[in-house]
């Protein structure tokens, strides 16, 4: 069987712990609780190290069912905190500082710095996935401070309490969460006010890409597939998009890369910047969105470095701090993906469908299960055709399942012309990341 991976990574930049609570299922909303330590031991040294600096906001980010993302903020207190959210969601949060700058005639904030995300570091958790069935009061006790963010040591059998979600189902989610701290960039121009009170919408997203080219499976051999998974090649994008900025010279704008990042372009030079990208008009889900797109193919290593990221566009400049993608360069850990085939008839019309979701940990590829689903994958799509339009199963189907077959038959009509009777499933995942899973050739 041979198997190629197309992978197309883009940004879309738009602008002392107690016993965990008991009481669940009744309440829509959970209060999640938690305190940081008046000071730190520095690490083998055991000298007592405070806060530095001290937080001045709790923020927290979450999406609606709507798919709008929801950003709120309240004042840190020194003592016990307590978030209060609704259930059913996925929530990134994080305390952030902000200080005051006296000048001869008055006194102005400065850029709101984000300290560090809050997670729990038995379930390896870089956000808070909260149940419909999650507890009504979530206490997350004092937390410590491990690799510049805030972590909580509530047990295993807390955590599932806490979060409404069984032991496995937390551990899958805790090897590719960290994409979502990206959220927690509230201040990316650094003019001392939070995006969202000034209308600077913004999202990050990373696109990947697999082209299966195979005959060798059908719809009854699924489960015996087993993904080729050091295989890789292709290209890389970032896409930065802004609502409502005009189009600079594509010679004004350029992206700084993560300082601490050693990549080498073909010729092994070493990259610190990418410029001249490629601007364009790009219809989404806000209006009046530029585009900055900025190639990295052929870079070595591949994939998107982790860190801090800079575009500059004249003399603006919009900082992201602490990004990570989802590399399948690297290792496909924590990932889900589907399976699939097809029948054809004779006059070459679709018939049957078939999906099987994946998910691959400690690099064994397993079945994925119903909670996991749940967690990562939203707008699962199935479209028919793979050049042209492409017209596909956009109502009347439950794809986010872990495994279905489904006749598409009546949907032969809506094929476009140039159509190559492939077919591709993609999704979003709860960080937006989009993934495309391609067949061109059909099973005979």
């Amino acid at each position: 069987m041979k198997h190629q991976l197309l992978f197309l990574l883009c940004l879309l930049l738009i602008i002392g712990c107690k016993e965990n609570s008991l009481s669940q299922n009744n309440s829509t909303q959970t209060s999640i609780v938690f305190s940081l330590p008046s000071q730190s031991i520095e690490q083998n040294r055991g000298v007592p190290k405070t806060l530095d600096p001290e937080p001045t906001n709790i923020v927290v980010v979450w999406k609606e069912p709507s798919g709008e993302l929801r950003t709120q903020v309240q004042a840190y207190s020194s003592g016990s905190n307590t978030v209060t959210i609704p259930k059913g969601v996925i929530a990134t949060l994080g305390l952030t500082a902000q200080n005051e700058i006296s000048t001869s005639s008055r006194s102005i904030s400065s850029a709101i710095t984000t300290l560090g995300s809050i997670g729990v570091i038995t379930n390896n958790l870089n956000t808070l996935p909260i149940n419909d069935d999650a507890a009504n009061d979530i206490l997350l006790g004092e937390l410590a401070i491990e690799d510049e963010n805030y972590a909580s040591s509530i047990s295993a059998d807390q955590s599932t309490e806490a979060f409404g979600y069984d032991l496995d189902t937390l551990g899958s989610f805790g090897l590719y969460d960290e994409s979502f701290r990206k959220s927690l960039n509230v201040d990316i121009n650094e003019n001392g006010v939070f995006d969202y009170q000034e209308d600077f919408q913004w999202s990050v997203q990373a696109h990947i890409a697999f082209h299966f080219h195979t005959t060798e499976f059908s719809v009854d051999s699924l489960d015996d597939f087993q993904f080729e998974m050091d295989h890789y090649y292709g290209g890389i994008w970032f896409n930065f998009g802004f609502n409502g900025l005009t189009p600079a010279d594509p010679s004004e704008v350029s992206l700084s890369i993560p300082p601490n990042s050693v990549i080498t372009d073909n010729n092994g030079t070493r990259l610190y910047e990418i410029t001249n990208p490629g601007i364009n008009g790009w219809e989404g889900p806000i209006s009046g969105i530029t585009l900055y797109a900025f190639g990295f193919s052929g870079i070595t290593p591949p994939g998107i470095p982790y860190g801090d990221y800079i575009l500059n566009i004249g003399s603006d400049s919009y900082n992201l701090q602490d990004i990570y993608f989802p590399n399948p360069a690297n290792n496909y850990e924590g990932m889900l993906f589907p399976i699939f085939s097809f029948e054809r008839d004779e006059d070459e019309n679709f018939g049957l469908v078939k999906w099987q979701w994946k998910i691959v940990k400690e690099n064994e590829i397993t079945e994925a299960t119903s909670e996991e689903m749940e967690l990562f994958v939203n707008s699962p799509i199935i479209y028919l055709g793979t050049t042209g339009k492409l017209y596909g199963l956009r109502d009347g189907i439950d794809f986010g399942v872990p495994s279905g077959t489904i006749d598409v038959t009546s949907y032969n009509t809506n094929l476009s012309d140039n159509s190559d009777n492939g077919l591709r499933m993609s999704y979003r995942d709860s960080a937006s990341n989009l993934y495309t899973f391609w067949v061109i050739d059909a099973p005979q």
